[in-house]
C-alpha cells in the first residue's frame, strides 16, 4: 500500500512540472534593432551597479537620483533611442 502511495505521489508531480510557466528573469526581453537605434532596457527594480553595466552595454548613458534600487526611468522601457542617449533613473530603498 505505502509503495503505490509514492509511486502515485511521484506521478502527480511530474504532471504538476509540465504545467509550471516559463520563470522570470531580469535579463533583456527586447530585440536589438538592425536600424542603429537601440531598444531602452527595463532597468526598474534592480541596483544601480547592475542597471549602470546593462545600460552601458546597450551605449546608453545612465544618469541616477538617489540611492537604492531603480524606481522609475525615463525613457521607458522598450522605447526606441538613439545609442549614446541618457536614461533618467530614480532610486529608492
Amino acid at each position: 500500500h505505502y509503495k503505490n502511495e509514492t509511486r502515485n505521489s511521484k506521478d502527480l508531480l511530474a504532471a504538476k512540472n509540465n504545467d509550471i510557466p516559463p520563470a522570470l528573469t531580469t535579463t533583456n526581453i527586447y530585440k536589438p534593432y538592425t536600424d542603429g537605434y537601440v531598444i531602452i532596457p527595463d532597468v526598474r527594480g534592480m541596483s544601480i551597479k547592475k542597471a549602470k553595466r546593462l545600460l552601458i552595454k546597450n551605449g546608453l548613458k545612465p544618469k541616477f537620483t538617489g540611492s537604492g534600487k531603480v524606481a522609475w526611468q525615463s525613457p521607458r522601457p522598450g522605447s526606441k533611442e538613439l545609442p549614446g542617449s541618457s536614461l533618467t533613473m530614480s532610486l529608492k530603498h
